[in-house]
């Protein structure tokens, strides 16, 4: 399986690809899967998980990268935004309290 874990769309200040755009590029590489990984935003994922439901066996894991007071901290598996500049340990217990997977960035 091929996956890329870590991707922005529009809605991080660093990247102006629209999430259906990156969906299908991300399966014209060949790859089974990406995450949504916008700055302090889940606001990108639906619209990547829409395109994705059109291409069988690829799908979208829904995240963030979290802004913490000491860095970032990448959020697998959660639907909320979660709160940014917290300390990195508390960033983490929201993270796990939402159903989520915390990663450094």
């Amino acid at each position: 399986m091929r996956l890329d874990l870590h991707n922005h769309t529009r809605y991080s200040s660093d990247s102006r690809v629209d999430p259906a755009a990156l969906v299908h590029r991300a399966r014209a590489l060949g790859l089974d899967g990406i995450a949504i990984t916008d700055h302090n935003s889940v606001a990108g994922v639906r619209a990547a998980i829409d395109a994705a439901a059109d291409l069988p066996g690829f799908f979208v894991i829904p995240a963030t990268e979290v802004s913490t007071a000491e860095g970032h901290v990448l959020a697998f598996g959660v639907s909320d935004p979660i709160p940014r500049d917290l300390a990195p340990s508390e960033t983490v217990e929201r993270i796990v309290a939402a159903g989520g997977v915390a990663v450094a960035a």
